[in-house]
């Protein structure tokens, strides 16, 4: 009797912790990820950049709104950034189809030139990175 409550324990802790190893930073489980407008939307934007004095309401900063999918697809994609790309122009702020020459791509992994990451102060788990990437690259659809 013993041997199998031991068993049972052991197993329990065996999946707890393969457990434990499926959660993001925020607790979310790791596979809900999407690459889509409306999952980084109400993962991302709303969640860690449409907060009072940052792209809320009101007076976004650099006039980025991300406070629904609409006013953040228009704020974004095809959108002229002020950050030098290194190539003599700037970034767009979304390149649709193309993660590499997207700004918010590029500042959700790491400082760009004098563009600090973003968001401020809290690195986004690299699966909400992988999720802006996978959206910019499937062409940065309405979906």
């Amino acid at each position: 009797m013993a041997a199998s409550s031991l068993g049972r324990a052991l197993g329990l802790g065996a999946a707890a912790v393969a457990l434990a190893g499926c959660a993001t930073d925020d607790g979310e489980p790791a596979s809900t990820a999407q690459p889509t407008l409306a999952w980084v939307q109400a993962n991302v934007f709303t969640k860690s950049c449409a907060v009072s004095g940052c792209h809320g309401a009101g007076s976004p900063a650099a006039g980025l709104k991300l406070t629904d999918a609409e006013a953040s697809r228009a704020s974004l994609v095809g959108i002229a950034s002020k950050v030098a790309d290194g190539q003599g122009g700037t970034y767009l702020r979304v390149a649709a189809s193309d993660p590499s020459k997207s700004l918010l791509y590029l500042v959700v992994k790491g400082k760009v030139g004098e563009q600090r990451q973003m968001p401020p102060g809290l690195a986004l788990s690299a699966e909400k990175v992988e999720a802006i990437r996978g959206w910019i690259a499937a062409g940065a659809l309405a979906n």
